[in-house]
Formats: C-alpha cells, sequence, structure tokens
C-alpha cells in the first residue's frame, strides 16, 4: 500500500541474489536440470569420487580426495562464466578480471570443491548420511536426465561438453542433496531451530522494520485527489485522533480500534498485524518516521502525497512474518537461519585442511583440458 515501486523491485533483486548466494551450495551440478530434479535436491549423502573414478588425486579437503576430473569440471564452470569458451585452444593467459584465465579459474575452483568437500566432511563428523530411499531416489534420477535431453546419447553428449561423468554427477548430486539435510540439522526445517533472538538480531542488523498505521487516503476511490478542503478535514480528523492517543492509558490498545475503525489502508485486511519491511520497501517518509520511533510508540500525522496522512506506530521485529514484498513467502527466521547457515559453512570452509599431493605440482590447466579432449 505504502510502497517504494522503484525501491522495492531493486530490493527484489538483491534479495533473489542473496537468497541464491545462500543457497549456493545446494545448487546440484547440472543447474539448468535443477527443475526436474526437485525431488531429489531434498536427500543427502557424503560420497567421495575415488570410489571409481581412476582420474588422478590432486588434493585432500578434511581427508576428502579432490581428483582431476572434479576440479576440471569448476575450472570450465568459471571459465565458462567469464564467457570464455573452454577446449583444446583456450587462452589460459587471458584477462579474467585482472588475472589469468587460469589463476581466475583455479582458485574459484579450489573454493568450490572445498565447499563441497566441507558438507561432506562435516556432515560425516555429525553422522549425517543418505537413508536407503534417498539414495535410491537420487540413482533413479538418471532416467529423468535421460528423458530431459530426449534421450540418452544426447544426455551424454551434454555431460561430455561440461566436463562432465557420470559418476561425478552423481557425486556432486549427492553432495548438493547433503547440504540440505545439514541445514536441517543445524536450524531445522525451515528454520524452525533458529530462536527469536537470532531471527530478530539478524532483522535489526539488516535493517528490518516493523509498524502498523491509520491511513486517511488523500484521494476518492476513483484516484481524483481531494479538494484543499477535503484534505483539511481529513487533517482534522487525524489530529482528533491523535489527543485522543495522547490522552489515553492505553495508547496501544486504542490505536488499534482507531485503527480498525478509521484506515483507509486496503491491505489492512491481510495485515491486521502491522506490515514487516526492509528499508526501501516503503515510502522515504514512512521509513523515516518508523526509524524516529521506539517499539510500540506513535508518530505525528505524516503526510505521504502519494496516500494520504498516516500516523504510524512502530512493533518490534516478528520473527515469523514475511517481508512485505518478499515473493518467496520466506519468513525472517528463515532468511535468518540461511544466512546465519550460510556464515557458518563459510567459516567451515576458511578452516578447511588442504593437504596437495604430488600431482597438484605438475598440474598444467591446458593438458587437463588437452586430455579431456
Amino acid at each position: 500500500m505504502f510502497a517504494n515501486t522503484g525501491a522495492r523491485l531493486r530490493r527484489k533483486k538483491r534479495k533473489d541474489l542473496k537468497m541464491r548466494n545462500i543457497q549456493k551450495a545446494a545448487a546440484a551440478a547440472l543447474i539448468i536440470l535443477l527443475g526436474i530434479m526437485g525431488g531429489c535436491s531434498k536427500s543427502s549423502s557424503a560420497f567421495s569420487p575415488s570410489e571409481e573414478s581412476q582420474s588422478p588425486v590432486l588434493m585432500y579437503i578434511n581427508g576428502f580426495e579432490v581428483r582431476s576430473d572434479e576440479l576440471r569440471y569448476w575450472i570450465s564452470s568459471y571459465a565458462a562464466s567469464a564467457g570464455y569458451e573452454v577446449g583444446p585452444g583456450t587462452d589460459w593467459n587471458a584477462d579474467a578480471g585482472g588475472m589469468p584465465l587460469s589463476e581466475y579459474t583455479l582458485t574459484e575452483a579450489v573454493k568450490a570443491v572445498s565447499l563441497y568437500k566441507t558438507v561432506e566432511s562435516k556432515s560425516a563428523e555429525l553422522g549425517i548420511a543418505l537413508t536407503e530411499d534417498e539414495l535410491s531416489e537420487i540413482s533413479s534420477a538418471r532416467a529423468k536426465y535421460v528423458d530431459y535431453f530426449k534421450g540418452e546419447e544426447a544426455y551424454l553428449a551434454y555431460l561430455e561438453s561440461v566436463f562432465l561423468t557420470e559418476e561425478l554427477n552423481n557425486s556432486m548430486m549427492k553432495t548438493s542433496a547433503l547440504y540440505s539435510k545439514l541445514i536441517e540439522s543445524v536450524y531445522g526445517t525451515d528454520g524452525s531451530k533458529c530462536t527469536d533472538e537470532e531471527a530478530v538480531a539478524f532483522g535489526t542488523e539488516n535493517n528490518y522494520f516493523r509498524a502498523k498505521h491509520i491511513l486517511l487516503s488523500n484521494k476518492l476511490d476513483d484516484g481524483t485527489p481531494l479538494s484543499d478542503e477535503e484534505k483539511a478535514e481529513l487533517y482534522a480528523r487525524m489530529e482528533q485522533m491523535l489527543i485522543e492517543l495522547d490522552s489515553s492509558d492505553d495508547p496501544v490498545t486504542l490505536f488499534d480500534e482507531l485503527m480498525h475503525e478509521n484506515s483507509e489502508d486496503p491491505g489492512l485486511a491481510t495485515n491486521p498485524d502491522g506490515y514487516q519491511f526492509v528499508k526501501g520497501e516503503v515510502m522515504p517518509e514512512f521509513q523515516a518516521a518508523v526509524e524516529s520511533l521506539d517499539n510500540y510508540s506513535y508518530s505525528g500525522i505524516v503526510e505521504m502525497d502519494a496516500y494520504g496522512y498516516s500516523i504510524i506506530m512502530r512493533l518490534p521485529l516478528d520473527p515469523d512474518a514475511v517481508s512485505m514484498s518478499d515473493n518467496y513467502g520466506y519468513s525472517l527466521r528463515y532468511t535468518a537461519a540461511m544466512s546465519n547457515f550460510d556464515n557458518m559453512l563459510t567459516s567451515w570452509t576458511d578452516e578447511a585442511e588442504i593437504k596437495y599431493t604430488d600431482m597438484w605440482d605438475g598440474l598444467d590447466i591446458a593438458k587437463l583440458f588437452a586430455d579431456a579432449a
């Protein structure tokens, strides 16, 4: 109702990006197939390519092997994201953000495998593993892949084109699914283990606010602006409500009564307990008023040219409320849980123990892809 439309759209884009970053470890190796693999993404298990792979071991991360085929996949992924086609003729000295493409892709690839191996090792540490049903579900995904690509030949050709083997793809699917169980272990289903204190702290740090208001519109139902005389009458009504609030022994209860009796906010029926929002999602006048208030205190008359006159009461954050422009239905508790877990996973990954083998010392990226051709 009182949203700042432009800022709201910008906020949505920022949040979309943020949630993609929060959930980056949960993205399956074949990103374009996530739509048909939704069921499998909820399973999880640790899996080591060493069970079948014959490619050489380049490093160990928390004791888990990283072989050349896995690193090659990630190098190719980051090269493609930088706009370079990968193959025997790739110029690995080309610029990628101020550094050679080889250095950029190798650095990012190590980060990616570190993330995956950290998920595996932390899950093993916590005793988290796949059930037989979950393993079976992931194993049965192959038929969905083949169906998606409309045939076995096309499916295998795709894997080859992105430097994936079926074994590696299955491994990454399992680790990706394991991430979901790891989150659930730490923060529960839908972030249920995230405490009220954690959720509110996250909301406060990230400029979440909550408020309700009494609105008298400065327009008729057809959008025609009121006359100056009519606006003056509205203002006088608002002044009278302020007088009543100021003289009340229980202004919080009276505010609700006045709001339900007088407010012309069309969103009131679906938001009787107020709106939760992030800074930038509401009109600047509304935002400034809320920021000037303590919880359960109310403003003077706030004029918003686009809507009318408001008296605003600030409310404490609600861990289970959804931000007003969130199209995904994520509560503050869930968003806090995902963000906190992402920070936790980043810390675990930063602390991961990496041991390089002799094969790493002779690593030649160009040869790595020439051998795969």
